[in-house]
């Protein structure tokens, strides 16, 4: 695909979803993202609402990276406030 000298690098998109020199990561929409969480999608979506998890709305649906899911899972697992932490502490004596 060829393009005007004036069209700016960041709008020069090719067939596969990359733009010049960058991978495009596709967005999952709310079943998706779900899905992969193992959660209901009412859940995900009250979640979103809520703010308490990464998202955005586009055309009114709302749309999450499976990136951003990953680093928000890991964040959740490896937190000091994790129940199941919080558990292994006490039986501990710590």
């Amino acid at each position: 695909m060829t393009y005007p000298s004036d069209v700016p690098d960041c709008e020069r998109v090719n067939a596969v979803g990359r733009l010049d020199g960058h991978v495009f990561e596709q967005l999952l929409d709310s079943h998706e993202a779900a899905s992969l969480l193992r959660i209901h999608v009412k859940t995900l979506q009250r979640m979103a609402r809520r703010r308490e998890i990464p998202s955005f709305v586009i055309g009114g649906k709302w749309r999450f990276r499976a990136s951003d899911l990953e680093v928000w899972v890991h964040s959740r697992v490896h937190s000091a406030c994790h129940p199941c932490r919080l558990d292994s502490e006490e039986s501990d004596g710590t």
